[in-house]
């Protein structure tokens, strides 16, 4: 059988301070967190908060780390959009593909929106297709 050290939990308080201490051995190595609060219950969710962030920063990390590959995502839906998103849009491609990382960014945006339109308004999608491949297994960057 194999043992595992045990989770502790340090909880101290004064008339007006809480600090939490709170140490998982053995999570991604293992984890201490401390935060304090104005009382006891408020210094623990802060150091619970920060533990599940400590452990998201890691998953993260070990994503960016572990094996990784390039995929093509293509899709291609009709989506019922206002006139003045879609103007907004040609503007900002074309300022886009002069570099303007900004507009690049403002444009990924309202892409998203319309693609969660379509996902979510049964009357205004009309799906061709949806595909992905690995980039290595595309030799045309339109095929994914």
């Amino acid at each position: 059988m194999k043992t595992r050290e045990p989770v502790t939990i340090s909880l101290t308080s004064n008339d007006n301070r809480a600090v939490a201490t709170l140490t998982l051995p053995g999570i991604d190595s293992g984890a201490t967190v401390t935060r304090s609060g104005r009382d006891d219950r408020e210094a623990l969710a802060s150091t619970l908060r920060a533990l599940a962030d400590l452990i998201d920063s890691r998953q993260r990390a070990a994503r960016r780390e572990g094996d990784t590959t390039w995929v093509r995502i293509s899709v291609d839906v009709d989506v019922k959009v206002p006139e003045a998103e879609a103007l907004r849009a040609e503007a900002l491609e074309e300022r886009s593909m002069t570099g303007d990382g900004a507009a690049a960014s403002e444009l990924m945006d309202i892409s998203l929106a319309w693609l969660g339109a379509a996902l979510h308004d049964p009357e205004a999608r009309d799906w061709q297709s949806f595909s992905w491949s690995r980039t290595e297994e595309c030799d045309d960057f339109n095929l994914a």
